[in-house]
């Protein structure tokens, strides 16, 4: 029985994506302006890098 390739693609993205710093040594990446609202009350010091 022959093996099959796995082929492994990423998925395009359409926007721009926002970096974002949640405290001193947390560094996360999202898609939305409207998600950085979330982040910013659980903590209030994210700020776009």
């Amino acid at each position: 029985m022959a093996r099959k390739k796995l082929i492994l693609t990423q998925k395009e993205s359409t926007g721009d994506k926002i970096k974002v710093r949640l405290d001193h040594k947390t560094l996360i990446i999202i898609n939305k302006l409207s998600s950085f609202d979330t982040w910013k009350k659980l903590y209030p010091e994210a700020r776009i890098v």
